[in-house]
């Protein structure tokens, strides 16, 4: 007999804006990922960001690409971290989860397209999110897709790799930034994969001096011709854009813009907190105070819905305008 879910709490998605209190991420911890899964706490080396030559072939290398193994994405290597770090769980944390769960939350108000699940459970009072990878409905046949997601990679190579175009693109490699970060009274420690940080940051760490790096996200886009193609890149793009880093405290984006046949004509950078100032006043854009307080206002009623010990799953369904909240049955989940 399958036992349906329970339907707790339904919260609708609201166009509502009004200021939240966000406190900048604070890094706690680090880890890196090799290509054969190997995890270093904290991280080995990161990359540093250089400015790419242009113009950029992107195609270079593909036949070596090595693509992201599906696997289970589990918090284990985040808890992990946080466990050497000697990171008190109890005293300065409501919730842990990856940086992608957010994005997906802070995107709502304005997705009207892209369903959504996450699983939730709560264990000594601390809310973890586990990410669900839902079935991704494409136009693009698997062999665009790789090639898409390869330039993607292989232009952080470019910005970043000191050794010309010889260095293969392994998409299994990475390197987490584990932060704090608050969303009005609700404590987040989120984990999130990182490009590269700014070069003259590599020696602070050696001279143990505070501060967060500065780390720089890396992106692609398609050449824009004409007037719709630079409405659409402001309301789509740039939303995930700044969603993405504002929640990692990225200050910087760089954005190559790339033709059809994979070639990078132009790089343009985004500082992560004007972004918001871009697209402020122009129809039908979106308003970072609208996806905070319906963030702030979901993770708020998260906390009084879910009980201890108990697992439920979070879904949004865009045809229904709504978020819902469905406890999972403790007998039905033991199995996993």
């Amino acid at each position: 007999a399958i036992v349906m879910p329970k339907l707790i709490a339904s919260y609708p998605t609201s166009l509502r804006a009004s200021a939240v209190k966000v406190t900048a991420p604070v890094e706690i911890t680090s880890y890196s990922k090799d290509a054969t899964e190997n995890i270093t706490i904290p991280a080995s080396r990161i990359r540093l960001y250089k400015k790419p030559q242009l113009p950029y072939d992107l195609n270079v290398g593909i036949v070596d690409y090595v693509a992201k193994k599906e696997a289970k994405v589990t918090l284990e290597p985040v808890l992990r971290a946080l466990s050497q770090a000697q990171f008190s769980m109890s005293r300065s944390c409501e919730f842990v989860s990856y940086r992608n769960n957010l994005n997906k939350i802070m995107e709502t108000p304005y997705n009207n397209k892209d369903p959504w699940k996450i699983k939730l459970r709560k264990e000594s009072s601390v809310i973890y999110m586990d990410v669900v990878k839902l079935e991704e409905t494409s136009s693009q046949s698997p062999r665009s897709m790789r090639k898409f997601q390869y330039w993607g990679y292989k232009f952080e190579d470019a910005c970043t790799s000191g050794a010309g175009d010889q260095s293969h693109v392994d998409a299994n490699e990475e390197y987490c930034s584990v932060f704090k970060i608050s969303i009005g009274d609700n404590k987040l420690v989120l984990a999130a994969e990182m490009d590269c940080i700014e070069p003259e940051d590599e020696g602070q760490r050696e001279h143990g001096s505070a501060g967060n790096r500065r780390y720089v996200e890396i992106k692609t886009s398609r050449v824009m011709t004409h007037p719709k193609q630079h409405t659409t890149f402001q309301r789509f793009k740039l939303l995930k854009f700044w969603i993405q880093s504002f929640l990692g405290g990225v200050g910087k984006i760089v954005c190559g813009f790339r033709d059809d046949d994979g070639q990078v004509q132009e790089v343009k950078e985004f500082k992560t907190l004007e972004i918001p100032r871009m697209v402020r006043g122009k129809p039908n854009m979106w308003d970072p105070n609208v996806c905070l307080k319906f963030t702030e206002e979901l993770l708020t009623n998260l906390k009084k819905s879910v009980k201890e010990n108990s697992s439920y799953e979070l879904v949004y369904e865009p045809r229904q305008e709504e978020v819902r909240l469905f406890e999972i049955d403790p007998d039905a989940t033991k199995r996993h």
